[in-house]
């Protein structure tokens, strides 16, 4: 009996998997596409083409702690059952069937994987659907991938997905060194996104919070001594993703270029120095009129690598946004920053050795400016 339920167990699922279009991995692939300096420091973040802060998360990436907690709480035979857990399943159905309420859910993380995947209305065929997803999920990739996806795709709020983003989003950090708090308001918020942001509905965000990071602590994956973190929501206002040297990135995907999907695009920038080169333009940009602008641009002579690059004052410049460096000049002003590093070079001048601009000679020659 048991092996004929067995049986027509496996062939149901074989039907339905040939049914079934092949696996749609599209909203995993289209990730955001994200600019990195040359010793990985992230630059700027540009929307997915589904129009979403979605980040590609690894498993590196993410405090392990938070992964702890989320199968503490979501799954806890993840890395044993098959895809499909029969026995949440059964509780999850005699619940339901004794109070008419959903008191626990039966959904795996592969499972949930499988409908983030592919969303759909939540019938029993379309539950039958995601389950037979969910053994092909396993089939295909290990459990660290599925994982990964998990995290990538979970839904924050608005067009905010996956922990990375939510947690630069949020906080303005890497999800790397999470607390109580933290982890716990990064599990409420894909439970209920619209109901639980903490942008917009901090009063549930806190409840929520404190019901999941008391549960943690009963669970042994924080101690008791981190409670107090809860009385207070540990959120102020959504930070602005990474927008460092706007211009610089932006060409710097045009020229690497990634695939239509997104993803990581590595550059030459110099963190550091570009961050040094922002503040010292700003500082001069305090003697200058609305109307006047300034572009910057580093490189190594060497190798011609860009170091630092300021295209203009900023995107919200009353002077504008044109990225100046590439604005075409008369070749005296294209020559001029050449002459004057190599006067440097020779000892000829120094920063601070004014210059008069008055008409000279050189024996039989004259130079005068294109107006006269």
């Amino acid at each position: 009996m048991a092996l004929g339920g067995l049986a027509t167990g496996l062939l149901a699922v074989l039907l339905t998997y040939a049914a079934l279009p092949r696996l749609d991995l599209t909203r995993y692939e289209q990730v955001s596409t994200t600019v990195h300096a040359r010793d990985g420091e992230l630059l700027n973040v540009f929307l997915s083409q589904d129009h979403a802060y979605r980040l590609d998360t690894r498993l590196a990436d993410v405090d392990p702690r938070y992964v702890q907690a989320l199968l503490a709480l979501e799954d806890q035979w993840f890395w044993w059952h098959p895809g499909v857990n029969p026995f949440a399943l059964v509780r999850a159905a005699g619940q339901w069937a004794t109070t008419g309420a959903v008191v626990s859910g039966g959904s795996t993380i592969t499972m949930q994987v499988a409908r983030l995947l592919e969303p759909k209305s939540r019938t029993v065929w379309h539950k039958w659907q995601q389950m037979v997803r969910a053994l092909e999920l396993e089939v295909r990739y290990s459990k660290r991938e599925i994982l990964q996806m998990y995290m990538t795709m979970l839904p924050m709020g608005g067009n905010l997905e996956g922990l990375r983003a939510a947690s630069l989003r949020y906080w303005g950090i890497e999800p790397q060194n999470l607390s109580l708090s933290e982890v716990s308001l990064l599990l409420s918020v894909p439970q209920s996104p619209e109901v639980r942001r903490p942008d917009r509905k901090p009063e549930n965000t806190l409840r929520s919070i404190q019901w999941v990071g008391r549960m943690l602590v009963d669970a042994g994956v924080f101690p008791a001594s981190d409670l107090d973190e809860l009385n207070t929501l540990p959120f102020d206002a959504l930070q602005p993703l990474p927008n460092v040297a706007w211009h610089f990135a932006k060409r710097a995907v045009e020229i690497h270029g990634t695939d239509k999907d997104g993803g990581a695009v590595p550059s030459s920038l110099d963190y550091r120095l570009q961050q040094s080169v922002t503040r010292k333009t700003a500082q001069f940009a305090k003697r200058l009129s609305a109307s006047e602008n300034i572009s910057v641009m580093v490189t190594n002579g060497q190798t011609g690598e860009i170091l630092a690059y300021i295209g203009s004052l900023g995107l919200n410049s009353d002077a504008g946004y044109m990225d100046l460096t590439r604005a075409t000049r008369s070749p005296g002003s294209t020559l001029k920053p050449f002459i004057y590093g190599m006067a440097f070079d020779d000892g000829l001048l120094t920063p601070q050795t004014l210059l008069h601009d008055t008409p000279k000679a050189y024996g039989d020659y004259a130079p005068s400016n294109f107006d006269k």
